[in-house]
């Protein structure tokens, strides 16, 4: 059975977004945070990056909670 466009299109746009996210968080540790500190592990890095990936975990955890939510609905009297 074929799906609804829409149904298809939230998977693109909610796909989109959770790539859009990777993208920002990882390239930037990779290509910027990781040369800077000279492709070791140390102490300072880590100091810097765990927050990082603490608070880019928080955010996809967000965007799930987005995702999944009932919006509700208008009150009756409205």
């Amino acid at each position: 059975m074929a799906r609804p466009p829409q149904q298809l299109a939230g998977r693109i746009w909610v796909s989109g977004v959770t790539l859009l996210i990777a993208f920002i968080a990882y390239s930037s540790q990779i290509f910027i945070i990781w040369p800077w500190y000279g492709h070791e592990v140390t102490v300072e890095l880590l100091v810097l990056l765990v927050p990082f990936n603490t608070l880019v975990a928080f955010l996809y955890w967000n965007y799930f909670l987005c995702v999944y939510s009932d919006p509700g609905t208008p009150p009756d009297n409205w």
